[in-house]
């Protein structure tokens, strides 16, 4: 069986649009991608069941628990995986707002939790993180949905630029537990400083309780929006796909931009946690061989301009 590790990183998408205010991508989940066929072959089993997820939406911190855990041990001799352990994160219909599709997420016994996540460049201070849910079940699972601002991929509310954050636990007596209706919510952003961000993680989180891990409950999320706040009138960011190469990459990367003068370069891997920082210019290259193969999103300062880029790392 192949490393399992390369999973949390099949799932990150990027955009490839650049956009001056922060926004959420296929944030009504009307959009679904089949990943069946790469799961099984970065685990070498035939799946049984398909694994689809929101499209530009990354299931990191389940696929993280499944890789620190034992559960694929048990595997290694078999040929097929005849369970659905993907199944966290399905596609659920009608959608709030008379959409097709939202997205559900439900831990289950093996691990409590789902989750999805999205890390954008953004450039903007929005005030609110809106959006519609609904608990179908009487247990007490937990919804954490949260936006974080940041210009270092940092995911510690406490450092960041801004964030805002939505929770709850299972239905209040005050909302409805018709399972035909969503309950619209707003969270205001909280801001740390008066900076401009230059990019942003979305995370939407569901537990299960610890005290009931088989109960079937589960939540169902949709028409995730930040709204409202400041936009920069210049051109913040700029999407450069070709500011380094090449690309996709397996050894080392360059710089292919014309400046004056070095040049930061960081690059995020899904977590938007920062796994290379570092100072370069046009006359040396940047070795990626510490990186495990998958996708990633790097930022570019340059002549006092920002560039992001999309980079593939295959080895």
């Amino acid at each position: 069986m192949k490393a399992i590790l390369p999973l949390l990183f099949i799932c990150v998408v990027l955009s490839n649009e650049s956009k001056a205010q922060c926004q959420t991508v296929n944030g009504d989940f009307e959009s679904w991608t089949d990943y069946t066929d790469t799961f099984e072959y970065e685990l070498g089993l035939t799946l049984k069941y398909p694994v689809i997820f929101p499209t530009e939406w990354s299931s990191v911190d389940r696929l993280l628990e499944l890789a620190l855990s034992n559960f694929f041990g048990e595997y290694l001799d078999q040929d097929t995986l005849d369970i659905p352990v993907f199944d966290a994160v399905m596609q659920y219909m009608p959608g709030a707002n008379g959409t097709a599709s939202a997205a559900r997420l439900s831990g289950d016994s093996l691990l409590l939790l789902a989750d999805l996540r999205q890390l954008k460049p953004c450039a903007g201070r929005p005030e609110k993180l809106t959006g519609h849910f609904k608990y179908e079940g009487t247990g007490f699972d937990t919804l954490l949905i949260e936006a974080i601002l940041h210009n270092d991929g940092l995911l510690d509310t406490s450092a960041s630029i801004g964030y805002a954050s939505f929770t709850i636990i299972g239905t209040p007596d005050d909302i409805s537990r018709d399972a035909a209706d969503y309950t619209a919510f707003s969270a205001d952003f909280i801001y740390n400083s008066d900076e401009i961000p230059d990019s942003m993680t979305i995370i939407i989180l569901s537990t299960k309780d610890e005290q009931n891990p088989t109960d079937t409950s589960y939540f169902v999320v949709d028409e995730i929006e930040l709204e409202g706040g400041v936009v920069p009138t210049r051109n913040y960011y700029h999407e450069a796909p070709f500011a380094l190469l090449p690309n996709p990459a397996s050894d080392q990367i360059r710089l292919n931009l014309e400046v004056s003068g070095d040049v930061m370069v960081q690059i995020f891997d899904a977590l938007g946690q920062v796994v290379t920082n570092t100072i370069m210019s046009a006359q040396n290259t940047l070795s990626i061989q510490h990186l495990p193969a998958g996708a990633y999103l790097s930022r570019i300062q340059a002549d006092k301009q920002i560039f992001w880029q999309k980079i593939l790392v295959s080895h």
